[in-house]
């Protein structure tokens, strides 16, 4: 049998949705991604550790070194600390690959329950329950719109926001320290 780039492309989406639903059911399975990176300084074995919760926590632990072994072995933990931030940014890049199917599931979700809690209040005599049930199609149909257009721009004035405020912050945090100092 000879493959086609068509049907290559998608043998190739077909791998892709297999291993974006095993990560999924990996990720629901343990709360999330962990991501460990091993390594040995003199006779001890230490790791960094990185864990991806579902709810978008990252929590980073990282060893309890002395100042010495920090000096000692400083290239190698050096070039340990860059293996393992390799790893988080490919962990991060397989979950945004999979963005197809967080975006199908996430989508399913939200109109099953509001689909459930509108049928729950359902009164079909009234206008306003019949058009209370477009809402989760709306979303649906607007979603791609809004996360192409519309969040972007909310992130771009978000971080324009920071940066007008950071000297104001800065200054509350500088005389909240120095307050805690003096007191």
């Amino acid at each position: 049998m000879t493959k086609t780039p068509k049907l290559e492309e998608q043998l190739q989406t077909l791998k892709a949705s297999k291993e974006a639903a095993e990560l999924l059911w990996h990720s629901f399975e343990d709360g999330g991604m962990t991501i460990e990176t091993p390594f040995t300084l003199g006779h001890n074995s230490y790791s960094f550790t990185t864990v991806i919760q579902l709810d978008a926590d990252i929590i980073n632990y990282f060893p309890n070194l002395c100042n010495e072994d920090l000096r000692l072995y400083q290239p190698k933990l050096s070039n340990v600390m860059k293996k393992h931030w390799y790893e988080v940014e490919f962990a991060f890049f397989k979950l945004s690959n999979n963005k197809k199917l967080w975006n199908l599931l996430s989508d399913t979700m939200v109109v099953f329950i509001n689909a459930i809690s509108v049928i729950t209040m359902l009164d079909v005599e009234k206008l306003e329950s019949v058009l209370v049930m477009l809402i989760p199609l709306a979303y649906v149909f607007f979603r791609k719109k809004i996360i192409e257009h519309i969040s972007p721009l909310i992130v771009r004035s978000a971080f324009f926001v920071y940066k007008k405020f950071k000297p104001l912050l800065d200054k509350v945090i500088k005389n909240q320290k120095a307050s805690i100092i003096n007191s």
